[in-house]
């Protein structure tokens, strides 16, 4: 036996390491199943059943844009919009380039009424040229001055 294994040092990082991966990596849960299970929901239009999910994945992984920012477009669609905007300004503040989360923030503030940045509703109508509520958004905008 070499040297190395009988020290109670490396034989006890080993036992860690192993440990720590194995919850890592198998006991611990794991939000992709359940985002992966809200995607299909948001897509079929089932929205309240997608945010349940998207919920249940955010108390694991809160700090994975993809689960906030798709938690904020449920909410969107639900027309709860004060807690659309949380999940969105909380994806700018991790992500502030998201363009999704820019884009969900901007509906959101105009959808309530909001004033809306007209810069960021030019950059969003740039980059979603036939997204009818953009266009929408942006028509209104350039008519009232950001609000709806």
């Amino acid at each position: 036996m070499p040297e190395w294994a009988k020290n109670r040092v490396v034989l006890g990082l080993l036992v860690f390491f192993s440990a720590v991966g194995v919850w890592e990596f198998r006991l611990k849960p794991q939000f992709r199943p359940m985002y992966e299970q809200g995607i299909v929901l948001y897509q079929r239009g089932r929205y309240l059943e997608a945010l349940r999910e998207f919920e249940r994945a955010y108390a694991l992984a809160p700090n994975q844009v993809e689960i906030i920012v798709m938690a904020g477009w449920s909410n969107l669609k639900l027309r709860h919009h004060e807690e659309a905007r949380f999940y969105f300004q909380r994806a700018l503040r991790i992500e502030p380039r998201n363009v999704e989360a820019q884009l969900g923030a901007a509906l959101v503030d105009w959808q309530s009424g909001r004033a809306v940045d007209e810069k960021r509703v030019r950059a969003l109508e740039s980059r979603y040229p036939d997204d009818p509520a953009v266009r929408a958004m942006a028509a209104a905008v350039r008519s009232r001055g950001g609000r709806k």
